[in-house]
């Protein structure tokens, strides 16, 4: 138990405790006086408050400020106590001070953020008395009346024992007890009993306790520090984490501060600046929020992360925006706090070092020259530290009997590392040594977590100049969830887990990848794929330039080169083509497969775009996005290898089509009716269809009559997804009141094709899910679905009335602060029949309706919709041609196409 200092107090505050004890001293015990004097030391109080923030906005450190808040209601406090005293004395007749007053938590380590808890514990010997009773009432009372909120507690010392020995919560913050007033007798008492029976022989339990407790955390704030959403003072590298260590440090060697652990040799002098200025940039960012929010208040939300980084003077420029340099600084900082918090912990829970010393020497095992294992943990003993100087290429191989024995760096051998990264100059960059090192580990299973570890220890930054450029940067969206580098070593790490993977959707990915001769170029592609963020611009060039410059650098052959420069360059292209094209259009699939040149750049470039897209977020990837790129893949596969149609005219295919749908329908509708349809049907919807799909319309139309609607659902329960079949008579708007009427009942459109018959009659189809990705099972929901349809048709019902009842009743909940601007492009190259238009959107209910409608208002006959999200924007493709079926030409018409969505699309007024 280490006793709480206090801190020193600065000329401000003591001006301040001089114009406070000027107050109380005029204090006239009497119920008007005492009013008074609470309306001006309110006053004073806020006065000096102010100033403090006045302090924080001209940019003082983030400790300075938490200490001068801190300090502030030490002060006020004390001279509250000495007032408290002074009147128990007149009402008993003397003053004896049987208690003392004593900081506990936050407010013990005598720093406290703008709008921190504040805590105070009233600490006696055996039992309370008239003493304590009376100064308790009154403190407090005085500190409520002046407007602080404070918790607080009168406990005895056995009762602060028995309630530590049993909650780890309180035990900690009883150990950043700090003595305030009264008998400095009993809080010694306190802190010797503490140490005795709390800690104690129970040093080792409460380590391991707070490892659990952090492991909780993790899971629940998450697992590392670059988040796209970090929590201040929970998540990874946080305020937490810092605390952590010092607990730790406390509870082992007695020692509160960095400083301590300095003295004693446990951390080097570069760790103790690193933490200290990461440690005092935290707490200005926690201040700021503080004041930002006007509470307490610490989740960093992407909302407001633009106004934190303003208000802390970060600017824009022609390459990133000030948030983006704020949130690196952030993560940069917050990664140096997780590191010596996990350094400290280790130091912690090490024995002795004389036992450690003797438990080495009769269990370590020398695996090579130097380089000692040692309860699965690489070491290097003291009088071998010189090995890296003598031999600077085990700054990179040092990293294989990591990964071949499955162990750590040690904490000490990690801080070696870090303070010898400058002996990897350019000779070391440019190495066929180092070069072979790093192939030779990427060729081993694991290697994604070697990779991390380098990463860790800065040698894979100080190696590979371009990935140092994005470590820490972050992308101002609510889409990318992580920092480019934590997002590109878990792309990693993905690819790496398919060589184990045992999830059904994933077996054909996994077998491809288990498969490939060569996985350098793969592992390449990715490492590199997103190095070019950060510059400006779109940030492929970019990436493509530098993946070239520095495979060149390292001396990897040009064939290397050049494939991964296409990975590199192409590496959105799949999923774009699978999410956002017609991809039964035989022009889009070859214009893929062309671009990919081979079936093996195919196969990397498939396995790229899963761990890209899965690494981008825990919600991004989902069943329907893997089923679009499996198609896109086995179609471009068939191209590549040549798998040709039988040579037959579209007359004899349409005449196949038919012949399969009337023996599938041989028991339920006669031949004249299969051949009815198919003469109704435009020769496109015949050739993309497949029969099955075909023979549920045939039967769905039939079933029709004089009826205005029908509708048909099946489950993909492998896809995750429900298809919807309508038909009715007379097509105009169906689908926007289709979509009108699936986004009131909270169902995602995934995707649809629509196709009117030349009777008139609409067949459309459409891929629908519920807002947890999963089908629709309930019927309920179908029949209400049906019931809204047919009223919306026989104008019983609008569409606008349906979405705003939605609103009022289950609003969908929206991430705000990040402004998506509305984006509209219409394309006459992707398609030899239709205008392609892309709208990119707010993801927000009825947008899709409202597009929809527009186009119809438009007179545009919609062919194929492809619907999909990214985070809060909604990316919508529409093919379509006007309502003679050509394709939308004429500058004048494709502007007032994008108007007419635009305007579609603007907030409706209040």
């Amino acid at each position: 138990m280490a006793i709480g200092v206090a801190k020193i107090e600065s000329r401000e505050d003591r001006e301040f405790r001089s114009r406070l004890k000027g107050l109380s001293a005029a204090f006239n015990f009497t119920q008007s006086g005492r009013q008074e004097l609470v309306r001006k030391a309110r006053d004073l109080v806020g006065e000096e408050k102010e100033k403090i923030r006045a302090e924080h906005e001209r940019g003082a450190g983030g400790v300075r400020i938490a200490t001068r808040s801190g300090l502030l209601v030490d002060v006020v406090l004390k001279e509250i106590y000495s007032l408290a005293a002074a009147g128990c004395a007149r009402k008993i007749g003397k003053f004896q001070p049987t208690f003392a007053v004593v900081a506990v938590g936050g407010y013990g380590r005598g720093e406290l953020n703008p709008f921190s808890d504040l805590d105070v514990m009233f600490l006696y010997d055996k039992k309370p008395d008239q003493y304590l009773d009376a100064v308790v009432t009154e403190t407090l009372t005085f500190l409520w009346d002046i407007g602080f909120e404070v918790g607080h507690s009168s406990r005895s010392i056995a009762n602060c024992l028995k309630i530590a020995s049993s909650d780890l919560t309180a035990k900690t913050s009883l150990m950043e007890a700090r003595f305030l007033e009264g008998n400095a007798r009993i809080f010694h008492s306190f802190a010797s009993a503490c140490k005795r029976h709390v800690l104690g022989k129970g040093v080792n339990t409460f380590i391991e306790q707070k490892l659990r407790e952090r492991e909780a955390r993790y899971t629940q704030y998450g697992e590392a520090p670059n988040l796209l959403e970090p929590n201040i003072k929970e998540s990874p590298g946080g305020l937490r984490d810092y605390h952590m260590a010092m607990w730790t440090a406390v509870a082992r060697f007695g020692f509160r501060y960095p400083e301590d652990l300095h003295r004693q040799g446990l951390i080097g002098r570069d760790d103790l600046e690193e933490v200290t200025e990461a440690y005092d940039f935290l707490m200005r960012v926690r201040n700021d929020l503080h004041y930002l929010s006007g509470r307490k208040f610490d989740h960093l939300v992407l909302q407001i992360q633009g106004e934190v980084a303003r208000r802390l003077r970060y600017e824009d420029d022609e390459k990133q925006l000030g948030v983006e340099y704020f949130m690196k600084d952030y993560y940069v900082q917050a990664n140096t706090i997780h590191h010596y918090s996990k350094m400290v912990l280790e130091r912690c829970r090490e024995p002795s070092r004389l036992v450690n010393r003797v438990l080495r020497v009769l269990r370590q095992k020398e695996i090579e020259p130097g380089l000692y294992l040692f309860r699965r943990e690489l070491r290097i003993p003291e009088e071998s530290r010189n090995i890296l100087v003598e031999n600077p290429l085990l700054l990179l191989r040092i990293f294989q009997p990591c990964q071949n024995h499955g162990a750590q760096l040690s904490e000490d051998v990690k801080r070696l590392i870090h303070s010898h990264l400058w002996l990897i100059d350019g000779a070391f960059q440019s190495s066929s040594e180092a070069r072979e090192i790093l192939v030779s580990i990427l060729k081993r299973p694991g290697y994604s977590e070697t990779l991390r570890l380098m990463h860790e220890t800065g040698v894979l930054g100080r190696y590979i100049l371009e990935f140092a450029a994005i470590i820490c940067h972050m992308q101002y969206d609510l889409y990318h969830r992580y920092t480019v580098d934590e997002h590109t070593l878990l792309a990693l790490r993905i690819l790496d887990d398919l060589e184990t993977a045992e999830e059904p959707e994933l077996q054909e990915l996994a077998a491809i990848y288990r498969n490939l001769e060569n996985r350098l170029p793969l592992q390449m592609a990715v490492l590199f794929h997103d190095v070019g963020k950060g510059r400006g611009g779109g940030h492929i060039p970019h990436s493509v330039r530098m993946a070239r410059e520095a495979m060149e650098r390292m001396g990897f052959p040009s064939r290397l080169i050049e494939q991964v420069e296409l990975l590199v360059e192409n590496h959105i292209l799949m999923s774009h083509t699978a999410q956002r094209l017609n991809i039964n259009e035989k022009k889009v699939v070859a214009e893929f497969a062309k671009t990919v040149s081979t079936v093996e750049n195919l196969r990397l470039l498939y396995l790229l775009t899963y761990a890209d897209l899965r690494a981008v977020g825990p919600d991004v990837w989902t069943v329907w996005k893997g089923a679009l790129l499996w198609e896109i893949y086995h179609k471009a596969l068939d191209v590549l290898e040549g798998v040709e149609e039988p040579e037959t005219s579209i007359e004899e295919q349409v005449a196949r089509m038919k012949e399969e749908v009337v023996r599938r329908l041989a028991r339920e509708v006669g031949r004249e009716a299969v051949e009815d349809y198919f003469q109704a049907m435009p020769y496109k919807y015949i050739l993309s269809m497949p029969a099955e799909t075909i023979t549920r319309h045939v039967r769905l139309t039939t079933s029709l009559g004089d009826d205005k609607l029908r509708i048909h659902y099946t489950h993909n329960d492998e896809v995750r997804y429900s298809e919807l079949m309508v038909s009715t008579i007379g097509k105009a708007g169906v689908f926007s009141k289709i979509a009108g009427t699936l986004t009131s009942k909270n169902i995602n459109i995934l995707g649809a094709q629509i196709y009117t018959r030349n009777d008139g009659i609409a067949v459309d189809t459409l891929q629908v899910e519920s807002l947890e990705r999963t089908p629709i099972y309930d019927e309920r929901v179908w029949e209400s679905i049906r019931e809204d349809l047919l009223a919306i048709l026989e104008g019983e019902k609008r569409v606008e009335d349906l979405l705003a009842n939605r609103q009022r009743s289950a609003p969908f909940r929206r991430e705000a602060g990040i402004a998506v601007p509305v984006r509209i492009e219409l394309d006459n190259r992707t398609s030899d029949t239709h205008t392609v238009i892309e709208v990119v959107c707010p993801d927000l209910m009825g947008n899709l309706y409202r597009i929809t409608n527009a186009l119809y208002q438009l007179g545009i006959d919609i062919y194929l919709a492809k619907i999909s999200t990214e985070a809060n924007r909604a990316i919508n493709v529409f093919y379509v041609t006007d309502l003679q079926g050509m394709k939308m030409v004429g500058e004048e018409k494709i502007q007032a196409v994008r108007e007419g969505i635009r305007e579609a699309l603007l907030p409706s007024p209040a």
